[in-house]
């Protein structure tokens, strides 16, 4: 289920989550375990139902406790290229409360960290674990296309004994 910009009427009986990003969405799940997405993309030209945009900003909700599992921030570089950061975390990237009447303002952290570790005993083995904040599983796409990693494997001396692309997720 998807939330629509939230109307003034809807004030008395729900609360309201508003982005800490421009352009994205949100997974969460309630206290009862109901999963719904916030969105926060252009439809039709734009986005707005205020002529500042305000209250198309507002995303209406049942008051409750929720936890954030899965995000996905877009963003354009100078360029014009579209870059998504994806990310899915089941235990959570973030809890909040939503009270009825209050808006609660939620942002996403956009780190990534990259980890590496190898195996020389069998063959040669590397695991490059790549997460968000939470150790959320993460996946960036480059104009709609997940985007590969380079990578360099040297030796004990230096010397480069490997090189190419490797694709994850």
């Amino acid at each position: 289920m998807t939330s629509a910009p939230a109307r003034i009427d809807d004030r008395a009986t729900t609360g309201f989550v508003r982005p800490g990003f421009g352009q994205g969405s949100l997974f969460v799940k309630s206290g009862t375990g109901k999963i719904q997405r916030l969105a926060w993309e252009p439809v039709d030209g734009g986005e707005g139902t205020t002529p500042d945009g305000r209250e198309a900003r507002l995303r209406a909700v049942p008051p409750g406790h929720y936890t954030v599992i899965g995000y996905r921030l877009v963003r354009m570089d100078d360029a014009g290229t579209e870059w998504i950061l994806s990310g899915i975390a089941p235990k959570g990237v973030r809890k909040f409360v939503v009270r009825a009447g209050q808006i609660h303002k939620i942002g996403i952290d956009p780190s990534i960290t990259f980890g590496a570790r190898g195996n020389a005993r069998n063959g040669f083995m590397i695991q490059v674990p790549i997460q968000g904040p939470h150790h959320a599983g993460v996946t960036i796409y480059k104009d709609g296309k997940r985007i590969p990693m380079n990578y360099v494997v040297t030796g004990a001396a230096g010397r480069e004994l490997e090189r190419g692309k490797m694709n994850y997720g």
